[in-house]
C-alpha cells in the first residue's frame, strides 16, 4: 500500500479474468494498441467509462469478448492521475532512503490490487515509452520503475477533512443556527453513503453494517444520589427516576439541546457509573434496562475500520468524496471531543449531526452508539427523542423501547478515582519536548 495520506478502499471484486490465457502471453506482447476490458484493470470507475465508450473485442489480457480500449487510452488514464496526485519521493537524508513507494506499487493501488500481476507492467511499459518525453529534446525521463513515487504536497486529505469539518463547526457556531443550509448540505454529503460501510468484527460471521437493528439488549442507566430518600425514590421507581429526563428539566448534552429529551446510556454499568463523573465520596445509583422494540442504530465505533464506499482516482470528484469517507471514518474520535467545563456551547456542533440524523436522514435513526472515553473498553448509546415518543407525566414515555429489568437497583459509593494523563508541551519550551494535543489534558463531559 502507498505510504500517503490517502489510501484508497478496496472495490468490489471485478469478474474473474482467464488467468491461464493471460500467462500464456509474455509482456513483449503487449503493445499500445493491445485491447484492454474494464474488469482487468479492475477499477469501478474506468469500468464504467470502458462499458460506455468502448469497442467490443477480444481483451488481450483475458481473451474474452467485452467493450475494450486499447491499452494507450487505459494508461493515458493513469497517466493522468499520476501527473496530478503524485511526484517523485524526496531523499531522506536520516536513513539514506528515499521516501514513497516503487511506481508499480503505485499504479497497483491506483487501479486495484487485481490489476498488479499482468496489467501494471504493461502499463508501466507504455507510461514508460510514452510519457517520458523525448531524450533527444534533452527531456529527463520521469517516470521509471526504479524511482520511489508519493502524494504530490499539497494534497494531505486529513488537512482537506479537518478544514471541513471546522468549517462546519464555525457555520454552526457563529452563523445560522435554524435555517443552516450549508450545515444541512455538509451532513447529507457526509452521511449519503454511509447506509454501504460495511466492516469485519471478530465474532460476526460476516460483514457488519455500521447501522443496524438493536433489540433485546442490555444497558444501564445511572444517576448521582444526593440524600437517602431519593436513593430510596430511586429503588422504588427506576422506570421514572432513572430514565430519560422529561422535556421540561432535560438539560443540553452531548446529542440533545436544553428542553430535548434523549436517553444516555451504558452498554456496561461501571461505564454508566464512569461517564457520571461522581466526585469521591458520592453515591450512585443505576439500573439496568432491556431494549424490547428494534431500534435503528449507528455504531460510531464501527466507522474507523469501515469499507464499501467504492472511490476511484478517476472519478471526477474524487478528492472530496475520499475527504468525507475520511472524515466520516474519523468521525468517531470527534464525536468524543473532551468538552472543558463552561464551555458547553461546543456540544452545538454534535447536536445538529445527532438533530440531522434522526429528524432529516432518510431513514431516519432511534439511536448512535459511540466509545466511552471515562471507561477503557466502555460504550455507550444516546437514544434520540423519537424513539421514545411524548412524554406523559401519568404514563411516561408514549413509544418507549425500553424496559426496567426487575430488581437491577443497585448503588455504589465513589471511593477511588484513577486518571490517566498524557505530557503536555509548555508553551514557549523547546521544540524538543513531547508534543501533545491541546485537549488531552481536558476532563470530557457526555
Amino acid at each position: 500500500m502507498i505510504n500517503a495520506p490517502i489510501s484508497v478502499p478496496q472495490i468490489e471484486p471485478m469478474p474473474s479474468t482467464n488467468d491461464s490465457a493471460m500467462t500464456e502471453n509474455t509482456l513483449n506482447e503487449f503493445k499500445q494498441d493491445s485491447r484492454i476490458c474494464g474488469p482487468c484493470l479492475d477499477d469501478i470507475h474506468l469500468d464504467k467509462e470502458i462499458r460506455a465508450t468502448g469497442k467490443v473485442d477480444k481483451c488481450d489480457f483475458c481473451r474474452k469478448r467485452r467493450k475494450t480500449w486499447d491499452l494507450l487510452r487505459a494508461t493515458t488514464r493513469v497517466h493522468d492521475v499520476l501527473e496530478e496526485y503524485f511526484v517523485k519521493g524526496s531523499y531522506q537524508y536520516d536513513d539514506g532512503e528515499t521516501s514513497g513507494d516503487p511506481l508499480s506499487d503505485v499504479v497497483t493501488e491506483i487501479l486495484g490490487e487485481d490489476a498488479g500481476e499482468r496489467v501494471v507492467p504493461a502499463i508501466l511499459e507504455v507510461l514508460i515509452e510514452h510519457f517520458n518525453g523525448d531524450p533527444r529534446d534533452g527531456d529527463e525521463p520521469y517516470w521509471d520503475e526504479t524511482e520511489n513515487y508519493e502524494i504530490r504536497s499539497g494534497w494531505d486529505i486529513d488537512e482537506y477533512a479537518d478544514n471541513a469539518w471546522e468549517n462546519f463547526r464555525r457555520r454552526v457556531k457563529s452563523g445560522y443556527r435554524f435555517f443552516n443550509d450549508d450545515a444541512r448540505e455538509f451532513l447529507a454529503r457526509l452521511f449519503q453513503d454511509v447506509d454501504k460501510l460495511r466492516t469485519w468484527q471478530r465474532h460476526s460471521k460476516g460483514k457488519t453494517s455500521v447501522i443496524y437493528e438493536l433489540t433485546d439488549q442490555s444497558i444501564f442507566r445511572g444517576r448521582q444520589v444526593t440524600s437517602p430518600e431519593q436513593l430510596r425514590q430511586f429503588a422504588a421507581n427506576p422506570a421514572r427516576e432513572l430514565h430519560a429526563p422529561p422535556p421540561s428539566v432535560a438539560k443540553a448534552g452531548r446529542m440533545n439541546p436544553e428542553g430535548v429529551s434523549v436517553f444516555y446510556g451504558s452498554f456496561e454499568r461501571p461505564t454508566c457509573v464512569a461517564e457520571l463523573r461522581p466526585p469521591l465520596g458520592v453515591q450512585v445509583s443505576s439500573v439496568e434496562f432491556r431494549i424490547v422494540r428494534p431500534l435503528r442504530v449507528l455504531d460510531f465505533t464501527l466507522l474507523d475500520k469501515s469499507h464499501g464506499m467504492a472511490l476511484s482516482y478517476f472519478q471526477d470528484d474524487f478528492r472530496n468524496r475520499a475527504m468525507l469517507f475520511r472524515l466520516l471514518r474519523h468521525l468517531h474520535d470527534r464525536i468524543k471531543t473532551p468538552i472543558r467545563p463552561g464551555e458547553e456551547h461546543e456540544y452545538l456542533t454534535t447536536q445538529v449531526l445527532a438533530e440531522y440524523l434522526t429528524a432529516i436522514h432518510q431513514p431516519p435513526l432511534d439511536a448512535v452508539v459511540f466509545g466511552s472515553v471515562q471507561h477503557e473498553e466502555g460504550k455507550n448509546i444516546v437514544i434520540f427523542g423519537r424513539a421514545l415518543g411524548a412524554f406523559q407525566a401519568d404514563t411516561g414515555w408514549s413509544t418507549d423501547p425500553l424496559r426496567v429489568v426487575p430488581d437491577t437497583v443497585e448503588a455504589v459509593l465513589v471511593k477511588r478515582v484513577d486518571y490517566s494523563t498524557s505530557p503536555v508541551q509548555i508553551p514557549g519550551a523547546n521544540s524538543d519536548q513531547v508534543d501533545s494535543d491541546d485537549d488531552q489534558w481536558s476532563p470530557t463531559e457526555r
